[in-house]
């Protein structure tokens, strides 16, 4: 069986489709990835081991008119592979790679899998007033699919009548491989050997998650605590604030393996969102099955799906978005060695028990054969 996975961004930076590769060992014989190489300008393919990749290799400001001519080009381009290919299944990942996949799938007779990841009318951080007709946008294109994969069972209400038909849907949390044993020792010279206390933030820093609670509370629990930031800063006037902050680490841009040890060595990993953004309150980052899986607590915002499962099973604290001194209380609870101890064990437990991804790649396994 040929399978054809479709995203609209590059592959790698995210373990959905080698989660799905994974997943679908002894029943797809010949697997294509086309996927938006949004850095260079050249079409490009290659060979990735044994999966044929192909990339779409143009490029534009995400806030200008060339990305609306851009985004129809990649959108032709992955209708051209499709038929040209003719995949016995295709799965998307974004709504710009399920509109040509809708159209192209009946002419090839193909299966189409819609992983939705990101949902199109929350993750665009569209007005109110325009939410419902993009939503509705996205309802008639997943009425037009096979099947659906979401990561997580809140994620259900999203399809809305679609979810409550016939047709398959698989719940695939955004969960990863027990890795303790391969991560390294330390990275880029961190050592996690004073007193103060580590809050690891991984990925890019941005106001709408937490990055000015952050520097604000560097600034009041001075030599206290360290911000140990893996990624990076898109925000000039932000990066100055907490560059200008002794208590502030950058670490550069880190790998998977190399995030999880920062994480590993930190108290607790940050995932404040500001919850008044919708995307935000349904966010599961792969960064917090991480944080379990090295038995980290994680400090989430009041109002994120996260807080019923973090709350009920004590693996971390609840903040309210942009109260610094809910803020500070969680912080001065982390200074307590036996309480992070107990919680560090809590969080290791519910990884172990709850969230193996071999486990979970067992159903995926049986979803694709039940498709296939």
């Amino acid at each position: 069986m040929k399978m054809m996975f479709v995203r609209a961004t590059e592959y790698k930076p995210t373990p959905a489709i080698p989660r799905a590769i994974e997943a679908g060992k002894g029943i797809f014989d010949d697997i294509i990835i086309a996927c938006w190489n949004r850095n260079k300008r050249k079409i490009d393919e290659d060979q990735d081991g044994d999966l044929t990749v192909k990339r779409f290799s143009m490029t534009a400001h995400p806030r200008s008119l060339r990305i609306i001519i851009v985004t129809l080009l990649y959108q032709i381009w992955v209708f051209w592979q499709i038929i040209k290919e003719r995949p016995s299944m295709i799965q998307v990942f974004d709504f710009e790679s399920v509109i040509p996949a809708c159209i192209a799938r009946f002419l090839v007779g193909a299966t189409l899998v819609y992983d939705i990841r990101d949902p199109f009318a929350d993750c665009y951080k569209f007005p109110k007033v325009f939410r419902n007709p993009a939503y509705a946008i996205d309802w008639v294109y997943m009425g037009l699919c096979s099947a659906f994969i979401v990561p997580g069972h809140d994620r259900l209400e999203y399809l809305g009548r679609w979810g409550k038909s016939k047709r398959p849907t698989l719940v695939v949390p955004n969960t990863c491989d027990d890795l303790v044993q391969q991560l390294p020792e330390s990275v880029n010279g961190l050592v996690a050997s004073n007193d103060s206390i580590k809050i690891a933030y991984i990925g890019y820093l941005d106001r709408s998650r937490g990055a000015m609670m952050w520097a604000e509370l560097c600034k009041a629990k001075e030599n206290q605590m360290e911000l140990l930031v893996a990624g990076d800063c898109r925000d000039a006037e932000l990066a100055s604030i907490l560059t200008s902050n002794p208590n502030v680490k950058f670490l550069g841009l880190l790998s998977n393996l190399e995030s999880m040890a920062v994480m590993r060595s930190s108290h607790a990993i940050a995932l404040l969102y500001d919850t008044s953004v919708a995307v935000n309150r349904m966010a599961a980052p792969n960064k917090f099955y991480e944080a379990l899986m090295v038995s980290t607590p994680v400090i989430v915002s009041r109002g994120m799906n996260l807080e019923k499962i973090v709350e009920e099973e004590k693996l971390g604290y609840i903040v309210d978005y942009g109260d610094i001194e809910s803020l500070k209380a969680a912080f001065e609870k982390l200074k307590d060695p036996q309480i992070l101890s107990d919680m560090r064990k809590r969080c290791r437990d519910y990884y172990l028990n709850n969230l193996q991804l071999s486990e979970h790649l067992v159903n995926y396994h049986n979803f694709y054969k039940k498709l296939s």
